[in-house]
């Protein structure tokens, strides 16, 4: 089988924009050649902790379409918003329903690249509450490159899935990882703040990764929608004042606060003010420490 992009130009596409609709095309050719037909326990399996089949073809169809949005010079609406935090979640769809979306969001993508004229693409547009600055250009071609990135992980996983990896039982051995410079063991509020929103425009983005631990900055807005997560987790509040549902209990949260969570278990903040940040820290193995 010939790849997209020595197939030839596609009719009704902008010169310069080829590469990205080349790289539409062969990410269609690639799910409907290896998603199709896999069972429940394929789809959502985390072979050595990586993210799951289910996840990578969620976010490759709501991340190409938050982003095409955001190139229409448009904002995203309540349910894009609430698919993006559905991504993270085991869900009751298929294998194939989820390939449909997938290339359903392929095809509108294409579509939108038709409708695209190379005199408009170096026109400003902005992602995000913060506004941060882009181009119509830009965003295409992170489109791409982001939906080529995630149907290659979406095949590695499903080949380690049905390979029978299996996740980490403990975390790495120290000796075994790289060794940091003192300038990448710190950080600061500030510059943690300045990340935000992270990819897709979620409220949290990651600061810092080793071994097991990551470290993120989380700054919820107007409601926390979070669910359970499959590690365990710290929170510590940097800034601002709320509740912490964990469970049935409720309690207020202030600044110095420290709060941990047991992988899978149910928890939020609610009533907080509009400057509430939190750092976050996940740490050991898939479904948490059990002693």
């Amino acid at each position: 089988m010939v790849d997209a992009w020595l197939s030839g130009p596609l009719p009704g596409v902008a010169a310069v924009l080829q590469p990205a609709a080349h790289a539409f095309v062969q990410a269609r050719t690639d799910l409907e050649r290896v998603a199709p037909g896999i069972d429940a326990e394929t789809l959502w399996s985390r072979p050595g902790g990586a993210a799951s089949a289910g996840f990578h073809l969620k976010h490759l169809a709501g991340a190409l379409d938050r982003l095409l949005t955001y190139a229409r010079g448009e904002r995203l609406n309540p349910e894009q918003k609430a698919a993006l935090v559905a991504e993270s979640s085991a869900g009751p769809e298929t294998a194939d329903a989820l390939v449909q979306r997938a290339t359903q969001s392929l095809d509108r993508a294409l579509e939108q690249l038709r409708h695209t004229s190379a005199e408009s693409l170096l026109a400003t547009r902005t992602i995000g509450r913060e506004a941060l600055p882009t181009t119509v250009l830009g965003l295409v071609f992170h489109a791409a490159e982001h939906t080529s990135r995630h149907v290659g992980q979406l095949i590695t996983t499903l080949k380690m899935s049905r390979a029978g990896a299996s996740p980490p039982t403990a975390p790495v051995p120290s000796a075994a990882l790289a060794p940091l410079r003192p300038e990448e063991c710190r950080t600061s509020l500030q510059r943690a703040l300045a990340r935000l929103p992270g990819p897709g425009d979620v409220p949290f983005a990651e600061i810092f990764r080793h071994g097991t631990l990551a470290v993120e900055i989380f700054a919820p807005r107007r409601e926390d929608t979070q669910k359970p997560h499959t590690r365990d987790e710290v929170y510590f509040v940097a800034q601002g004042k709320g509740e912490f549902v964990h469970g049935v209990a409720r309690q207020a949260v202030g600044p110095g606060d420290f709060l941990f969570v047991p992988a899978g278990a149910v928890h939020r903040f609610e009533n907080f003010a509009d400057d509430l940040v939190l750092w976050v820290l996940f740490y050991g193995p898939e479904g948490g420490e059990r002693s």
